[in-house]
């Protein structure tokens, strides 16, 4: 459960919020060319939905919650998902508050136990594949380049369909997707690098 804040804004959030179901997968790139000349070819394919700098904090304990800030925009939004990287998909929960609320929110988070956060920026140039699915190309601190395909739906008859879809474009991409193994072990070595007290990061 998202830690409330108790404001009209996160109230008024809750009110909006739909159950989504999220379907992700992804691929490491260790060459930057070949990072280069896979986004000049989705430049020439796809439509390109925009670059963007993000600024991600990521708490696992007491249960995971992601707090993401976009560069130039007022507000930040909150993410909650249901299992683990190797489920087809998880359930999410998103709840965007304005920025100026972000004190008062990891406040909250402290005092219900949420003691240290990792730090992540990422470098993200996103399109759009069609209605349903998405392709971002992340440069991540850390991780490094990375490729993630992902859908949404609220339909969760829809969730096999679109990973069977998911699949296919990495196919069409000539890219191997990565375990849920491997991945989990590449973000748990990054979390033991990257680890710090809530009370230790700047959240900005």
């Amino acid at each position: 459960m998202v830690i409330e804040t108790g404001t009209s804004s996160e109230k008024e959030a809750e009110q909006e919020h739909v159950k989504t179901y999220e379907i992700e997968k992804r691929s490491r790139i260790y060459d930057e060319q070949k990072f280069l000349d896979l986004k000049g070819r989705l430049n020439k394919k796809l439509k390109f939905i925009g670059e963007k700098t993000l600024t991600t904090f990521l708490f696992r304990k007491p249960s995971f919650i992601r707090i993401r800030l976009t560069e130039g925009d007022n507000t930040f939004i909150i993410t909650e998902k249901t299992g683990d990287y190797a489920d087809k998909a998880r359930e999410e929960k998103n709840i965007e508050l304005p920025l100026n609320e972000i004190g008062e929110y990891i406040s909250k988070l402290k005092t219900a136990g949420y003691d240290e956060c990792t730090k992540l920026k990422t470098q993200r140039f996103a399109y759009q594949y069609n209605d349903d699915i998405k392709i971002e190309l992340n440069i991540i601190d850390y991780l490094g380049m990375m490729v993630e395909v992902e859908a949404v739906t609220e339909n969760e008859e829809r969730v096999d369909e679109l990973e069977g879809k998911v699949r296919e474009i990495f196919k069409e991409l000539n890219l191997e997707i990565l375990d849920a193994e491997t991945y989990q072990k590449m973000m748990d070595e990054t979390y033991l690098k990257a680890t710090k007290a809530v009370a230790e990061q700047e959240f900005k």
